[in-house]
């Protein structure tokens, strides 16, 4: 088979790209891989409990506060046992012992569920893969304490409204105090001469309104009198009707006419 010299050169271009591709994804796999879990070998834990609380799909499991793991299944097993299992990191499965418990709790005041793995002495063994643990069903006692701790919880974020009420209100009395220093430094004099100039000017206004009602004046008989209107009517309308005043007033537009 012949290729071309245009072909192989198309060739060499494609293979360099392929090339490029795989050592880019294997880089960023190798970055991945080190930043997290994801390709870090894990074993399962099993426990059965009667009810699960609430507990979800990917809820988080910890050892000693250290999150290690999440959960990986729950399933039913019998008409009052689910099995719990959960996917852990296999570099801290030493730290498991076969006589470690198992408890479901709750974390922070939304009450998210979370896997928390207790106990274990330094003579038990650690576990193996699929181990399955016994787990300690919440006592009344540990109920109360995640009420308390949520109550604490809650209480602390009702202070700090309440803290930042206390802030806003303390910040409206120092501005209400500036303003009444601020009123304070005014002369009393000023005040009282700007009250009366605006008294004078109202009373002064009042009078001409009295004088222009009760007359007599022209804006006494243009409002209030009525044989005004009907003079200037009657001029109007004889206008209208008179030949020698229609003469004179079309002249007297062509007069004034530029």
């Amino acid at each position: 088979m012949i290729v071309r010299t245009k072909d192989k050169k198309n060739i060499f271009i494609t293979g360099i790209f392929v090339i490029v591709i795989l050592v880019i994804t294997m880089a960023f796999i190798a970055m991945l891989s080190k930043e997290s879990a994801l390709f870090e070998s894990k074993i399962n834990i099993s426990t059965v409990v009667k009810n699960i609380s609430n507990l979800k799909l990917g809820a988080a499991v910890q050892l000693k506060g250290m999150k290690i793991g999440s959960v990986s299944d729950i399933t039913f097993i019998d008409v009052d046992k689910i099995r719990i299992t959960s996917s852990v990191k296999e570099s801290v499965s030493k730290w498991i012992r076969k006589d470690s418990i198992i408890e479901i709790r709750t974390q922070g005041v939304l009450g998210d569920k979370y896997v928390e793995i207790l106990g274990g002495t330094k003579e038990a063994a650690p576990i193996d893969d699929n181990e399955e643990l016994t787990a300690n069903e919440s006592t009344i006692v540990t109920k109360l304490m995640d009420r308390g701790e949520d109550m604490v919880v809650t209480a602390s974020s009702v202070l700090r409204k309440l803290d930042l009420l206390l802030v806003q209100f303390d910040k409206t009395l120092r501005e209400t105090n500036s303003f009444l220093t601020k009123m304070n430094k005014i002369d009393p004099d000023s005040m009282a001469r700007s009250f009366n100039n605006i008294d004078k000017m109202t009373r002064d206004l009042s009078s001409i309104t009295t004088q222009i009602k009760d007359g007599p004046g022209t804006l006494n008989s243009l409002i209030y009198d009525n044989s005004a209107y009907v003079d200037i009517k009657t001029l109007l309308g004889g206008a209208k009707r008179n030949k020698v005043l229609k003469f004179f007033i079309r002249e007297s537009i062509k007069n004034s006419d530029p």
